[in-house]
């Protein structure tokens, strides 16, 4: 049995686990066969980590937040989505919270005296809050001379906290800005701080916290002028005939610069000012203290840095989902290099309804936009369960990718096999719009695989993983000839090679297609791959088609002849082409045979 131990804040609670998997978070999951620990701590992630047994003693720790790091006792750092196998006792810190996990039958005879620390945030830290900076020199004997006294180990952990906190604390709360406003009065030993943003506008108060004797909301500007002009920390004594008369009461003040995430442009800062104090001859803002005031700015800078990368990594998810399927996107988020301009071997699929102009006479334009959305969607999960990635839609039609931008060795047939699904999807869409369309929905799709540039093809404003060259332009050629050959599904020859059983192809022939300068092979995909009959029929017409090419036309319409016999429904519209072209090469035989299919028109 193990026990766990966190203290958060100086809470501690302890929670005893009976072994197997331990999800532990803000507010876990509960998953069958995983059990779940709870920390109340706002900087810990929902879902934050998974502990997973190895043997007894040696488990593996996962980190499954998509933004909070885990530090381990050594040291090291566990960041997003990574694991590690970890021994028994283990510790380490995520957000506010110290965990201690150990076996709780473990014999505790080490006889080597312990010493301990107080944990991090923890009521005896709490009690050092009014400890300030000021307090070396006060212990010293006040005067601004004085040698400094060395502080206790507590004072250094709690001031190190103090600021490691306000790094770990989530930006997007008020409370990062309060909590270093609060510092500068609490740690520095201040009267008042604030945060200041910079804007066109000039500076406005992003958070403040001021003594009693600090309330008045007032900073110089002319210190904070400086402070923008030559972005370095400036502290200053107001003297009695210097101070302004918005400022009169204060007897110095310090400004400590906040950079954006180039550390070019001042974006902020970090403000104190000390309140002139009757019968006292206490200094004014001192070297130690103005620099404590710009580690607190630089902890600033940081958090807001890590907001923007935040920002930008919650824009660029919700952009991959339009496209990626949730697999992909988290190996996007892990490395988005993969969406830079390169070349790649990727497998194209143009898939367009039938006849679209034709329905959408025949329905409203309400109910048109609701028959396009629900075949998008219908074909879309088709895309996506077979790890493809949506390019785009093209009003009645739509753009899918393999092989981009991650590794898909397998990308042909995952293309080939979400082609057969779209088709399957076409019954239930014809039920469903069967009475308002009167006859059923068609697709012509095709699919094509060489290569590409993939890259993002629009803009920072508009995001289109796209990709572009010959390889796309012939995809969108055999989707329109499929109307030609009278068949849902066209492949093109480089997709064929690279399938295999059991896959079952039917070579139709030769084909130059529209706009193209080179005849290739193309390819018919069987609805059913085990089916006999078409398999039958694919047999004969293959042979049929070898007779044609061989010049032996009569032979290939004796091999046609049975495929097209009298009282049959359905002709299979390949069948009669190849019969159609053997007839008339017999009746107005060529100088010069070429079995190459051309078509004219896309």
């Amino acid at each position: 049995m193990l026990r766990v131990c966190s203290t958060t804040e100086g809470r501690l609670n302890e929670y005893e686990h009976c072994g197997g998997p331990l999800h532990i978070g803000r507010n876990p999951v509960a998953r069958p066969g995983v059990a779940i620990c709870r920390i109340d701590d706002r900087y810990v992630s929902s879902n934050q980590m998974v502990l997973t047994p190895c043997d007894d003693r040696r488990w593996t720790l996962r980190n499954v937040s998509r933004n909070v790091p885990i530090h381990l006792a050594d040291g090291a750092t566990l960041a997003v989505g990574e694991s590690t196998t970890v021994s028994l006792p283990l510790s380490f810190a995520v957000g506010k919270t110290r965990i201690v996990i150990d076996d709780s039958d473990a014999e505790a005879s080490d006889p080597l005296p312990v010493g301990t620390v107080a944990a991090p945030w923890s009521q005896a830290a709490e009690s050092l809050a009014t400890q300030t900076l000021g307090d070396l020199w006060r212990d010293a004997g006040q005067a601004a001379d004085a040698p400094l006294l060395a502080p206790s180990a507590e004072k250094l952990t709690h001031w190190f906290e103090t600021i490691v906190g306000i790094q770990q604390a989530a930006v997007s709360t008020g409370d990062f800005y309060r909590d270093t406003a609060r510092a500068v009065v609490e740690l520095v030993g201040l009267d008042c701080g604030f945060v200041l943003r910079r804007t066109h506008n000039g500076w406005t108060v992003a958070a403040r916290h001021a003594n009693q004797q600090g309330d008045e909301i007032v900073f110089s500007h002319s210190i904070l002028r400086r402070v923008l002009e030559q972005k370095r920390t400036f502290y200053q004594s107001l003297g009695p005939d210097a101070a302004a008369e918005s400022l009169r009461g204060i007897s110095a003040v310090v400004a400590a610069p906040i950079f954006d995430s180039g550390g070019q442009q001042v974006v902020g800062a970090v403000y104190g000012s000390r309140v002139s104090r009757l019968g006292t001859d206490e200094p004014a803002i001192r070297p130690l203290e103005a620099q404590v005031v710009q580690v607190l700015a630089a902890a600033v800078g940081a958090g807001m840095v890590r907001l923007q990368r935040e920002a930008e990594i919650a824009r660029r998810r919700v952009q991959f989902e339009q496209f990626f399927s949730p697999e992909l996107t988290e190996a996007l988020d892990r490395d988005p290099d993969l969406l830079e301009g390169r070349d790649r071997e990727v497998t194209i699929l143009f898939a367009d309804v039938r006849g679209f102009s034709r329905l959408s006479e025949k329905l409203a334009p309400r109910e048109t936009f609701r028959l396009i959305r629900d075949v998008m969607e219908r074909l879309t999960q088709r895309i996506r369960q077979f790890d493809g990635v949506l390019v785009d839609y093209m009003g009645d039609g739509l753009l899918a990718m393999w092989n981009a931008p991650a590794d898909q060795p397998d990308h042909a047939a995952l293309a080939t096999s979400a082609a057969v699904a779209m088709i399957d999807e076409l019954p239930a869409l014809t039920d469903s719009w069967r009475e308002p369309l009167g006859g059923p929905l068609a697709l012509g799709i095709g699919i094509n695989t060489g290569p590409a540039l993939v890259g993002n093809t629009g803009s920072r404003l508009k995001f289109k993983y796209a990709p572009l060259g010959h390889t796309v332009n012939l995809a969108s050629r055999l989707e329109g000839a499929t109307k030609h050959f009278g068949v849902p599904i066209l492949l093109a020859e480089t997709t064929a090679r690279k399938l295999g059983e059991p896959m079952a192809l039917r070579r139709l022939g030769k084909t130059l297609l529209a706009g193209m300068v080179r005849p290739i092979d193309v390819f018919d995909v069987a609805p059913d791959s085990n089916d006999p009959k078409w398999r039958a029929q694919r047999n004969a017409y293959e042979q049929a088609l070898q007779l044609f090419e061989s010049n032996r036309w009569a032979e290939a319409c004796q091999r046609l002849q049975p495929l097209l016999s009298a009282g049959q429904t359905g002709y299979d519209v390949p069948s009669l082409t190849l019969m159609s072209r053997a007839i008339h090469c017999l009746q107005n035989p060529p100088g010069r045979f070429d079995p190459v299919f051309v078509l004219q028109t896309k």
